[in-house]
């Protein structure tokens, strides 16, 4: 559809207003209606599902509502994707998910969606959603990212160093990913997905979380190796936990992963004297502790 097209049918929606102002809301509803199954224009979309939703000119309808503001936020329309988000919020017309209400909230504020930004950061008073460094965003798992991850965990490189299950079909892959996303919305659980470019590269989370002591397992995608991501993050989740009051916070590596190693003391942990043996995949593996403690 050409620039123009997207104009003139643009003007044909505003135009409509002189019904809305005038009251004459069941003409406004039945013309912006017509006009978005015409042309699918985002704003249209938006604005039909708005109707639908709110009661406006039609009867009040959250099943329709929602296939309108999913196409439309599909389409990139803010308003479309911040109401979209508070349908998932609330269960309207849908049923509720929280990670899919923060992925359409997310995709609204980074349009400059004001509303959007206010909702994301009431959600955030339990847990923080979003971790910002330089170069990188740490946040909880979304649906898209599950193939994406998964791959990344049955790299030959990753589950040697990390304690993986082996993924024998799509079930195991689809449960294994589900649970690790609705623990990622927990509040007692600290599990963020490591994002570049807004794509998944690597995953941080809780392996024991007690009181005031926490234990950090995690990992980065091969391909990401040797430019300093996971040490970005690690500081980034550190200070993250300080914040929120820990005194403790612990990671640990295979004695012969000499990469993860540096990586702790890059983010200023230091080696202390805990060490565990764990057996994996068969093998006996030696576990070096480091530690960075608050005084």
């Amino acid at each position: 559809m050409s620039y123009y097209q997207i104009s003139k049918d643009l003007a044909r929606c505003i135009a409509l207003n002189k019904y809305y102002e005038k009251g004459h809301y069941e003409r406004y509803f039945k013309e912006l209606e017509k006009i978005a199954q015409e042309t699918s224009l985002p704003f249209a979309l938006t604005q039909v599902g708005y109707c639908l939703l709110e009661g406006i000119g039609t009867k009040t309808d959250p099943k329709a509502a929602f296939k309108y503001l999913e196409k439309a936020a599909k389409a990139g329309e803010w308003d479309g994707q911040y109401n979209l988000a508070s349908m998932y919020e609330e269960g309207l017309g849908t049923k509720k998910d929280l990670s899919k209400a923060i992925y359409w909230y997310k995709k609204a504020q980074d349009q400059g969606h004001t509303y959007a930004k206010e909702r994301l950061e009431e959600l955030s008073k339990d847990k923080t959603l979003f971790i910002e460094t330089e170069r990188l965003v740490l946040h909880p798992l979304f649906d898209e990212d599950k193939i994406r991850l998964i791959d990344i965990f049955k790299d030959e490189r990753v589950y040697k160093t990390c304690m993986l299950p082996d993924f024998k079909d799509d079930d195991m892959e689809d449960a294994f990913f589900k649970k690790l996303k609705d623990v990622s919305y927990d509040k007692d659980h600290y599990v963020y997905g490591i994002y570049l470019d807004d794509k998944i590269i690597g995953l941080i989370n809780d392996v024991t979380n007690k009181d005031n002591m926490i234990e950090l397992g995690y990992l980065i995608d091969p391909k990401h190796h040797n430019n300093g991501y996971m040490t970005e993050s690690l500081k980034a989740v550190i200070e993250d936990l300080v914040k929120r009051g820990y005194k403790v916070i612990e990671c640990a590596h295979f004695k012969d992963n000499i990469a993860s190693a540096r990586v702790m003391q890059k983010a200023g942990m230091k080696k202390i004297e805990k060490v565990e043996e764990i057996t994996y995949r068969g093998q006996i593996h030696e576990c070096i502790y480091y530690a960075y403690e608050v005084i």
